[in-house]
């Protein structure tokens, strides 16, 4: 099996899909689980990884 190498500046575009998702099912999480904090602490966490202000 090969083994694919993915570059940091590739990497930072492909968290933008995953938050953009998570971020759009936050308001269902959250009136389950309105203090648990890491949802929002990861998109946060993505979106500064990839240099998109909050």
């Amino acid at each position: 099996m090969d083994k694919v190498t993915i570059s940091e500046a590739d990497r930072r575009p492909l968290g933008l899909g995953p938050a953009d998702c998570v971020e759009r099912a936050l308001p269902l999480f959250n009136t389950k689980a309105p203090s648990d904090p890491r949802p929002r602490e990861a998109i946060e966490d993505i979106r500064a990884f990839v240099g998109e202000a909050p």
